[in-house]
C-alpha cells in the first residue's frame, strides 16, 4: 500500500477498506506520511463522504492509535445525572461542534438524555454511539441525541 493509492481511490469516490483507514491512520500517527498527504486524504473525505462502516473503520483506528481506558469493570451506570437536564456520553447540552467521537456505555439521566449529546443546539457529525442502554426519567431519551433542535445538526452519525 501506499498513501498516494489510498488518496486517489478516496478522491475518485472508492470505499477504503479497515486495512487502508489503519494504514493510513498509522502512518500519520507515527509520522511515516507527510501532513500534505493527511490534508489531501482529509479533503478528499470531506468532498466525497464515508460510509457507515468507513466511518466506523476510522473511528477504531484513531481511537486504537492512543491510550483506550476500559471502564467496564466498574459496577453500574458509567454516567448518572438524575439531577439535572442534559445528560450525554460525550456532552449534556452542545452550542458548538461535536465531531469524530465513539460512544459507548450506560447512560441515566432526569431528561434530554442521549448516548453522544443529551440536547443539541449545534452540529453533530461522524460520530458512532453504540449505548448498553440510554435511559430517562422523563422526555427526549435516545441512544444518539437526547434532543435535537439544530436545523443542520446531524451528518454521517450512526447508533
Amino acid at each position: 500500500m501506499n498513501p498516494s493509492e489510498i488518496i486517489r481511490k478516496k478522491r475518485d469516490g472508492g470505499k477504503l477498506s479497515r486495512e487502508e483507514i489503519e494504514y493510513f491512520v498509522n502512518g500519520v500517527v507515527d509520522g511515516t506520511f507527510a501532513d500534505y498527504q493527511a490534508s489531501a486524504l482529509l479533503m478528499a473525505i470531506y468532498l466525497k463522504g464515508m460510509d457507515y462502516d468507513e466511518t466506523c473503520d476510522l473511528t477504531m483506528a484513531m481511537a486504537r492509535s492512543g491510550d483506550m481506558l476500559d471502564l467496564s469493570a466498574i459496577a453500574g451506570v458509567k454516567v448518572d445525572n438524575t439531577d439535572d437536564y442534559a445528560t450525554g456520553g460525550i456532552v449534556g447540552k452542545n452550542s458548538g461542534t461535536v465531531r469524530n467521537v465513539y460512544a459507548t456505555g450506560e447512560i441515566h439521566g432526569k431528561d434530554y438524555v442521549g448516548g453522544i449529546v443529551g440536547a443539541n443546539y449545534g452540529t453533530i457529525s461522524n460520530s458512532v454511539a453504540i449505548n448498553g442502554k440510554v435511559s430517562g426519567m422523563y422526555d427526549y431519551t435516545a441512544r444518539f441525541g437526547g434532543n435535537n433542535n439544530a436545523r443542520n445538526q446531524s451528518n454521517n452519525n450512526h447508533s
